[in-house]
């Protein structure tokens, strides 16, 4: 269902199209909340609506459009993941808004449709600090790394242990301790487990904790 809000002034209509019953209440909560009556929400097998000016979708919908049609009506995503490589991949393919459902939805959805809706593109906090994180990464951290130190990473995500890898690239175990802690330094992080997650997180190493449909 086509949903018209009114955001200081503006009015916008939005295809609300989400998966998630958990998302479908915050929408409405947020909507709820900005005094736009009561929120009807689009089912996920409905077909969205060319209407609105925004379609509002979720982890579960944010695939059923295809890039070529996402230029009008503007997409945004509301989204459980927020890692870096991840909120760039959606974004390269046409969203616009993304908002991290770890960030109020309350205070910030509102204002999020309008300023999507005026061309506009709306980042959480959560999701903008991702993106800073990649940026850092790509300005400072990328350029550093050698394609030896890459491939101790790629070993370590095999869940290899330090002498394994030196046998493997005939180096000394030392050797490899030392590319263990100058990745640990340059990612700033404690321990070889945050360090593979850092990796993950910025695109690096694959996700494999994540199983497709």
């Amino acid at each position: 269902m086509i949903v018209v809000i009114m955001v200081d002034k503006t009015t916008i209509s939005i295809a609300v199209h989400v998966g998630s019953d958990l998302t479908a209440l915050a929408v409405q909560t947020a909507l709820n909340s900005a005094r736009v009556g009561h929120v009807d929400l689009i089912s996920a097998a409905c077909h969205i609506s060319s209407e609105a000016s925004v379609w509002v979708l979720d982890d579960y919908t944010g695939s059923l459009t295809s890039p070529e049609h996402s230029r009008k009506p503007r997409r945004m995503l509301l989204s459980n993941r927020c890692e870096p490589y991840y909120v760039r991949q959606m974004m390269d393919q046409g969203f616009y808004g993304y908002l991290y459902l770890g960030d109020s939805l309350i205070e910030r959805l509102p204002q999020a449709v309008k300023d999507v809706a005026a061309g506009g593109i709306y980042l959480s906090p959560t999701v903008a600090a991702a993106l800073a994180n990649m940026e850092h990464y790509t300005t400072q951290v990328q350029t550093r790394l050698t394609e030896y130190q890459l491939e101790v990473l790629r070993l370590m995500h095999h869940h290899w242990s330090g002498g394994r890898i030196a046998a493997h690239l005939g180096r000394t175990t030392t050797a490899i301790y030392q590319v263990q802690r100058f990745l640990r330094d340059l990612f700033e992080v404690e321990t070889n487990g945050e360090l593979l997650d850092r990796a993950v997180e910025l695109g690096i190493l694959p996700d494999t904790r994540r199983i497709s449909a």
